[in-house]
């Protein structure tokens, strides 16, 4: 091969390079054209967004304006017409409240016992002998009266004033045997006797 054969490839060679890169570099500018097309559009949209926004934001807060100026301004009709409508009502009715009526005062209560009047008192245990006599409740009686009294007849409970052998409460006695002293061991033991017959021992605890 000789020096015009070389130089011949040699200027081909090289053309064809030129032309491979100027192909590469149209290749890139159009491609960077595109790409600063898009970049440009999008900056746009958002621009175009953000003035969308602003102008809507400025439509709500001229409203809202205009909304409260409109209640300023009607505020002193409203209060005039308010204050007709009181006018026009009727006063309400004046109650007069009810006084209470004073407490009545407590009555003093009794004492919860009454102690035994000098001279009372005598032999339990005869007394009830004497008035049971051989009547079936003896056992009852005399089992009940050693529980409740030790058959002492003056034995008093002071917190509830039960009293005697059989230890009779004050209201119980006066309600069954009315006029009759609690104090005395017979008339005790016929009170027992009494409340026996009529099947009431279930007043007793003591059995």
């Amino acid at each position: 091969m000789n020096v015009t054969g070389v130089i011949a490839i040699v200027s081909k060679a090289h053309a064809h390079i030129l032309r491979l890169t100027r192909a590469r570099i149209h290749h890139l500018v159009v491609s960077e054209w595109a790409a600063r097309a898009v970049l440009r559009y999008w900056r746009l949209q958002r621009r175009r967004r953000q003035v969308i926004d602003r102008i809507r934001v400025r439509h709500r807060q001229l409203s809202i304006t205009l909304v409260g100026h409109g209640l300023v301004r009607n505020a002193p009709i409203r209060e005039v017409l308010k204050a007709s409508a009181l006018e026009e009502r009727p006063a309400p009715d004046v109650i007069v409240a009810a006084t209470p009526p004073a407490p009545a005062p407590k009555p003093i209560a009794p004492p919860a016992f009454t102690p035994p009047p000098p001279g009372s008192g005598g032999d339990g245990l005869a007394a009830i002998y004497a008035v049971f006599g051989n009547s079936p409740g003896l056992s009852w009686a005399l089992r009940v009266a050693n529980c409740e009294s030790h058959y002492n007849p003056l034995a008093v409970n002071r917190s509830s004033g039960a009293s005697g052998l059989f230890q009779f409460m004050p209201a119980t006695w006066n309600a069954n045997f009315p006029g009759q002293n609690i104090w005395d061991p017979y008339a005790q033991a016929r009170g027992a006797l009494v409340f026996y017959n009529a099947g009431r021992q279930s007043a007793w605890t003591c059995k």
